[in-house]
């Protein structure tokens, strides 16, 4: 699909971190330091970070053509099978895995690195919160047989894998791991995309139990909550302070009867820092041929459409809304996009998040 937007790139030259430092200014909150984080590397903040996830799609080279118009991702390795796409300055990254007939399109795992990476501390970790360790796993073993499981995927040892209670994957990862044998780019970002995603923001999932799901994970990685989307929708800082996890869903204390699943991915989008122009970023997308969505729903999208949600105060927002940005690719799956202060927060950037200083 040829993109018909002109000048719709921000002019003038800026780095990453010349842009956080104005960002800083306009809306008050902390510098990043050169790597990444607003904390020590000694805090559990600094230690893990939003990292990779895997997406199941119907065409993988449909769905690199899209991702790499929309959000300017380098390829860094791509068959009929599989694509991996490399984020920013290449420290996050996430693979395309073309789905098997019996499959639905959707998100199959959330990566986290570690600094510092070590298996046996992460073993430990878990088997302290109850975990057993599975000696064999296959991919298509069902969601609820592996909750509170780990193992090593024998296809991928350098990773600890593990679910959570309600079979949510999660893979664990050096910082430098980019997917792939090779980290060079075979294909250079695209220049002419609509946005350019520098990382992960933030994952939502859906659970049956998120009480569980918040304190299992916080027990495990030593993390807190950095903010709340509402008096019982707490969100978990990960990473540099930034990042973060939302569980959203019930309380029910139940045995778990179906695993819970990955909602949407964030991304921060660089072009949207300073204004975050919410009807120019809509015209963007709708000049590449998405549909204002007409319908709001809980779960499920159509493909290529794009919708807002104004988060409200009673869900930590500003009066007249914190505007989320939301579309949906070639299958369905859905994205959001915000400003890379976006923490979750209140504010009209979503960066105001009380925890982090």
């Amino acid at each position: 699909m040829k993109l018909n937007v002109k000048n719709h790139k921000k002019t003038g030259t800026f780095s990453r971190r010349k842009i956080l430092h104005a960002l800083s200014l306009i809306a008050g909150v902390p510098v990043l330091s050169p790597a990444g984080f607003a904390l020590s590397e000694k805090d559990p903040l600094a230690k893990y970070k939003l990292h990779s996830f895997e997406l199941r799609v119907s065409d993988v080279a449909r769905s690199v053509k899209f991702y790499s118009e929309v959000l300017g991702v380098a390829t860094i390795e791509e068959s009929s099978e599989s694509a991996t796409l490399m984020l920013g300055d290449g420290l996050s990254y996430f693979s395309l895995r073309r789905r098997s007939t019996e499959e639905p399109s959707g998100f199959e795992y959330i990566g986290i690195s570690v600094l510092n990476f070590d298996s046996e501390e992460l073993r430990l970790a878990l088997a302290e919160n109850g975990f057993s360790e599975l000696s064999d796993f296959e991919r298509s073993d069902l969601a609820v047989s592996r909750t509170k499981k780990f193992w090593i995927n024998k296809d991928d040892p350098r990773n600890l894998w593990f679910a959570d209670a309600e079979g949510l994957v999660f893979k664990i990862q050096p910082r430098k791991e980019c997917g792939s044998s090779s980290c060079s780019p075979e294909r250079a970002r695209s220049i002419e995309a609509l946005f350019s995603a520098d990382e992960i923001n933030h994952f939502t999932n859906f659970s049956s139990d998120n009480a569980l799901a918040n304190s299992l994970f916080n027990s495990i990685f030593g993390t807190k909550f950095q903010a709340y989307q509402g008096p019982n929708s707490p969100i978990i800082g990960v990473g540099d302070g930034r990042q973060f996890l939302m569980y959203a869903g019930g309380n029910l204390s139940s045995p778990v009867s179906r695993p819970a699943i990955i909602d949407h991915v964030c991304f921060s989008v660089s072009e949207t820092l300073f204004d975050f122009e919410v009807g120019r970023i809509l015209e963007l997308l709708g000049s590449y041929g998405l549909t204002e969505r007409r319908q709001q729903t809980l779960r499920g999208s159509s493909p290529l459409e794009y919708w807002v949600s104004q988060r409200m105060p009673n869900r930590g927002g500003v009066e007249g809304g914190t505007p989320e940005i939301y579309f949906s690719d070639p299958d369905g799956n859905r994205i959001q996009i915000q400003a890379p202060a976006y923490c979750g927060g209140g504010g009209f950037f979503g960066e105001r998040c009380p925890e982090i200083k």
